[in-house]
Formats: structure tokens, C-alpha cells, sequence
């Protein structure tokens, strides 16, 4: 019911909605008692374990349109040796003038991230983690954890 009435609320009632022939169906089947080793209390709500507990390595198939592209936790989809190997190959080889100006323009702007929060009060622990995709946008991401000492009068 929950399907239909949303389906109905987005216009695709006639393509989505209840699992039946003719119908769009993406599912995903999880492995349960995978999720709950070594142990959940009987008492806990599924959902919230799925939630709390779940991960990627828990999937087992996963239904896409109604084609199974996983199973038994495996992509069937695409060879993944093969994009592995691809991978191996593309990191191998050796960096253009372009990638070494950016790794140098990112240890630098490292650099001047540490030189910013030194000075703050309190113990702090951070590592910035910065990258940068190919369209040239840098991406930078800081996690701070901060310890202030309580200093009596």
C-alpha cells in the first residue's frame, strides 16, 4: 500500500507501485543473520538493526527493474577483474605535469590549514583531507576534535 499511494504521488502510478508482472521492481535482499552476528536481541526492531547495523558487506541480491545485477553478494554486472586491472594500470603509470602541480598545490594549502588552527586554544587533533577531481574543483574536508583544559583562576 505504502508503494501505490507514493507511486500515485509522483505520477508513476501505472509503472510503479505494487510488485507485479509489467511493474518497475528494484529490491534488495539482505543476509539477516549476517547482520545480526555475533548477536542483536530478539527485542530489537529489524529496521532499526538494519539501519544501525547494516552494511554493504551484508547485501546479498539486489533486483534492479526487475534484473538481478547482485547476487550471493557478487555484481554480476561488470567484471570487476577487469576494472581492477584497469585500475592497477591507470595508477601506475606516471604522473602528468598537471597531477604533480596539484599534489604540490594541495601539501601547500595543507600547509597554510595546520598554520590557521595552531593558534587555537586548546588541544587540537585534526587531519585535513584534500583532494582534487578532474574537473579541477578541490575538495577539502577537516575534522576537528578539539580538548579545552578547564584553567582555574
Amino acid at each position: 500500500m505504502a508503494t501505490e499511494t507514493n507511486a500515485s504521488l509522483i505520477g508513476f502510478e501505472k509503472k510503479l507501485g505494487p510488485l507485479e508482472p509489467g511493474r518497475y521492481a528494484d529490491l534488495v535482499l539482505v543476509d539477516f543473520k549476517k547482520m545480526c552476528h555475533p548477536f542483536v536481541y530478539p527485542s530489537h526492531d529489524p529496521i532499526d538493526v538494519l539501519l544501525y547495523r547494516g552494511s554493504a558487506q551484508d547485501v546479498h541480491t539486489v533486483m534492479v527493474n526487475g534484473r538481478v545485477v547482485v547476487q550471493d553478494g557478487r555484481l554480476l554486472t561488470i567484471d570487476e577483474d577487469v576494472v581492477a586491472a584497469r585500475l592497477t594500470e591507470a595508477a601506475s603509470r606516471p604522473s602528468t605535469d598537471q597531477e604533480r602541480n596539484c599534489g604540490q598545490a594541495i601539501e601547500e594549502l595543507k600547509h597554510h590549514i595546520v598554520r590557521y588552527y595552531h593558534h587555537w586554544p586548546g588541544k587540537l587533533h585534526f587531519d585535513p583531507h584534500i583532494l582534487m577531481i578532474p574537473n579541477g574543483t578541490i575538495i577539502a574536508s577537516i575534522n576537528l576534535q578539539t580538548e579545552f583544559s578547564s584553567q582555574g583562576p
